[in-house]
This record gives structure tokens, sequence and C-alpha cells, in this order.
């Protein structure tokens, strides 16, 4: 009569700790309740626990790195146009219009950016 792993293990749940012989045979017959084909398992699910803990910190470390370049930016393109704001002649463009008021070109732009990012342009 063949045994399963399950059945060992309830019948050694079922003898006392004082029948140490009797336990030591039916260990002997049909195997301990433990058994060695699991032995070490622990280990590897410690370390497949470990690898996903430091692959979530790595991604949240990632995470924030990418919101606060988002906000880096957020704040230069905010102090551009409030630069860009201050530098419209309100006169004229209230008398002549926008397209006489303000004149960009290329060289004026870069100007402006090296006033409110200074450091980036080069």
């Amino acid at each position: 009569m063949a045994m399963l792993p399950g059945e060992v293990g309830a019948l050694m749940a079922m003898l006392p700790a004082r029948q140490g012989r009797l336990r030591r045979a039916v260990e002997g017959r049909f195997g301990s309740a433990h058994g060695q084909a699991e032995r070490g398992q622990i280990s590897l699910l410690i370390l497949g626990f470990t690898v996903i803990a430091l692959m979530l910190i790595v991604g949240g470390v990632d995470v924030t790195a990418v919101q606060l370049a988002r906000t880096r930016l957020l704040d230069a393109a905010d102090g551009a146009a409030l630069d860009a704001s201050g530098a419209l002649d309100n006169r004229s463009a209230y008398q002549a219009g926008l397209k006489s008021a303000i004149s960009i070109s290329d060289e004026s732009v870069r100007r402006s950016a090296g006033r409110v990012l200074p450091g980036l342009m080069s």
C-alpha cells in the first residue's frame, strides 16, 4: 500500500512525540514528512523575493527621476513664457497690432533663452 506524501505528514502528526521508535520506523518506511526533495527551496524563494523587491525599488527610483526631470522642464518652459511675455511692448502691441510689436528671429530666441536658462545654451 503506497501512501501519498500528504498522508505521510498526516500520519506523522498523529504520532505523539514520545513514541520516537515508531516515528522513526514510519519515516524509514515512507520517508520523512519534510523530505529531501524540498531541501534548499526556501533559499530560492528568498532570492526570488529579493530580486522582485530590488526591481520595484529601481523602478520607483526611475519613475521619480523622470517625474523630477519633467517638473524641471515645465519650470523652464514657464520661465521662458514669462520672459517672452515681459518682452512684449504693450503700447505698440495695442496700437499697431501684434505683428509689428513682436519681432521673433532665431537670434532673439537664443538671446532670450540664454537669459532664462543660463548654462544650458552654448
